[in-house]
């Protein structure tokens, strides 16, 4: 379903949903563990602050906050979507079981902050290039499964896949070499200038 249509969203989820149990995942989740500050998270149970995009939209020009409700409204998306996913993680269980499935909501729930700090658009060549810097810091399974999706996708479309292949080759650098995305309590600190966060992380965001 992906390769003949990279857009399905639920394709996507049924995908992850698949590859629970398996090897690949059960390494991915302790791996994720095995980063000190993604366990902290897991540790403090940390819950996001709930906030719309409407008041992130009244902070500082500049600011994460306001430059993320910016891109966010300018796409349609619902200005209560951050509230909504903050109130979302309710299972407090223990065990690893708990905290894959706690990381795995926290990776959505932060996934259109990391387009707005990395500059990967949520075009195709986008969502490959955010899709790199997640294999390359997490591991994560579904991500390679998506990537080859895509690519398998756009070869049938030259420049397409000449675009995927550009933002999968930046992507990969750019999480080589950026502090973990997954790691940062972004909800903190809406307000602190965007170019800060990115010198803080190490982030050169990608060129539109």
């Amino acid at each position: 379903t992906l390769v003949n249509d990279p857009h399905q969203i639920k394709a996507f989820y049924d995908l992850h949903e698949a590859l629970q149990q398996t090897q690949p995942m059960r390494s991915f989740e302790h791996y994720m563990l095995s980063i000190p500050e993604i366990a902290q998270l897991v540790e403090e149970r940390y819950t996001p602050p709930a906030s719309s995009l409407k008041q992130l939209n009244q902070l500082p020009e500049g600011s994460l906050g306001r430059v993320h409700a910016t891109r966010m409204i300018a796409a349609g998306l619902d200005p209560d979507a951050i509230q909504k996913n903050a109130t979302a993680v309710e299972n407090w269980e223990a065990g690893l079981e708990w905290k894959a499935s706690y990381l795995t909501q926290r990776r959505a729930m932060t996934h259109d902050i990391h387009h707005t700090v990395t500059n990967f658009g949520t075009d195709l060549p986008g969502e490959v290039g955010l899709s790199a810097v997640y294999l390359a810091q997490i591991h994560q399974p579904v991500s390679l499964l998506y990537l080859a999706a895509v690519l398998l996708h756009a070869m049938a479309k030259s420049q397409e896949y000449k675009q995927a292949l550009q933002t999968l080759s930046v992507g990969l650098e750019m999480g080589q070499q950026a502090s973990n995305l997954l790691a940062q309590k972004w909800e903190t600190g809406w307000e602190r200038p965007l170019s800060e966060w990115r010198e803080k992380l190490s982030i050169v965001p990608i060129a539109v």
